[in-house]
């Protein structure tokens, strides 16, 4: 995303977007009757899901289009880089959803060490990388290990 593209995106925040938290993870939502302007977010951004048409809810007349951004290291990613720009209201808005964020600790899945305390940083003769359908997910080698050990006392 290159500066012009950032300072509208911070625009289309600051005037139509939703900062916040949901589920405890940062989020990132706009909310408008203009499909082009919500798709160039997700777009130029990168990231986060469009939605739409949605039907008009009481007194609207239009469908509504939505873009949401919910994953967490781009949401916060996200409001970071915003976050210089926004107004006094909206910043602290973003700021406390950081500070939240920050305090949750890492994302799930990329913690340095296992549950047991066994170092499987990226690179680490520990680590292993398994690919669970469209997931790839981190094992630690020494509890693997230990659970066949366990298995095999027990035969």
């Amino acid at each position: 995303m290159n500066e012009m593209q950032l300072g509208w995106i911070i625009g289309v925040l600051e005037g139509e977007g939703y900062i916040g938290e949901r589920g405890g993870r940062p989020a990132v939502t706009v909310v408008m009757t203009d499909e082009d302007v919500v798709r160039r977010c997700g777009e130029w951004t990168g990231v986060g899901n469009v939605t739409g048409p949605r039907p008009p809810r009481g007194t609207q007349t239009k469908p509504t289009w939505q873009w949401t951004v919910t994953k967490r290291d781009d949401a916060a990613a996200l409001i970071e880089k915003c976050l210089p720009w926004f107004g006094q209201r909206r910043a602290a808005n973003a700021r406390e959803v950081l500070a939240a964020y920050r305090a949750a600790g890492l994302t799930r899945g990329t913690s340095p060490v296992c549950g047991k305390g066994h170092d499987i940083s990226d690179g680490s003769p520990n680590l292993r990388l398994v690919v669970e359908g469209k997931y790839t997910k981190r094992r630690c080698l020494k509890c693997q290990a230990g659970r066949q050990q366990k298995h095999r006392a027990k035969i």
